[in-house]
């Protein structure tokens, strides 16, 4: 794949840190003109999409360290590198919220106002993201005759999925979806609910095509039963909410 995109003098540009930076670079956007709907100040926004990527990220980093803890005794510096194929995303969303809950209560803002937006933005910047995982070669699918399907040369020389691609796609539309409802501001929390129901239900799905190394409980992968908890609690949240704005 392209895991070097480019050079600038004698330094690597690497594929994933370049496309993880262009979507938090997206995201700072989207926060600072989506902010203004509900009266975010830009300073504030900036501020709390940076810290909850870099939460995101350290969460992601510390699951996937759980996960995989026998090649990490093995070899405990593997633990500083952070690529594409050393975190793990559901960890980063509660990483997320954990920084969210933190800056809400300092800053005395509604948590579902701070949840609505940063989860908006992130959504965006994860777009790029598995873009990115895709340049680095990582995350990627099993074996396919497709006529789309790519080889991965740290898969060897049989064509894959290019499951990044899809969740990219998908994600994508994921959102315009969630954009649409902060628009439509019917009720705080809307966004929130919205992401963690459809992004796990796509994440669930792309699980199907995805090559994974850990192994299956009751035909499940570890993510797919991750998601399936975050569906389940979206939509109990969910109910709430459409219960308590009911004529």
């Amino acid at each position: 794949m392209y895991k070097i995109l480019f050079h600038i003098g004698s330094i690597p540009v690497y594929s994933y840190g370049f496309m993880a930076s262009l979507g938090l670079i997206a995201a700072f956007i989207c926060s600072i003109i989506c902010g203004k709907d509900r009266n975010f100040k830009t300073l504030k926004t900036i501020y709390l999409i940076l810290f909850v990527f870099l939460s995101g990220l350290a969460g992601a980093k510390i699951l996937y360290i759980i996960l995989h803890l026998n090649d990490y005794i093995d070899s405990p510096l593997k633990i500083f590198h952070i690529t594409g194929s050393g975190l793990a995303w559901h960890g980063g969303v509660a990483g997320g919220i954990i920084f969210m809950i933190w800056f809400s209560r300092k800053e005395k803002i509604p948590f579902l106002d701070v949840a609505d937006l940063s989860v908006l933005c992130g959504t965006l910047g994860l777009v790029f993201g598995r873009m990115g995982c895709f340049l680095n070669g990582c995350c990627y699918g099993k074996p396919s005759d497709l006529p789309w399907a790519v080889i991965f040369p740290r898969a060897g020389d049989l064509p894959r999925h290019p499951t990044q691609i899809y969740e990219s796609l998908l994600v994508l539309i994921v959102f315009l979806i969630l954009l649409s409802l902060w628009k439509k501001n019917r009720y705080k929390g809307e966004v929130f609910c919205a992401f963690l129901f459809l992004y796990s239900t796509v994440r669930f799905t792309v699980e199907f095509w995805r090559e994974h190394f850990l192994p299956l409980t009751i035909g499940l992968t570890v993510a797919q039963l991750i998601s399936l908890g975050m569906i389940i609690l979206s939509v109990i949240i969910y109910r709430k909410f459409c219960r308590s704005i009911s004529p």
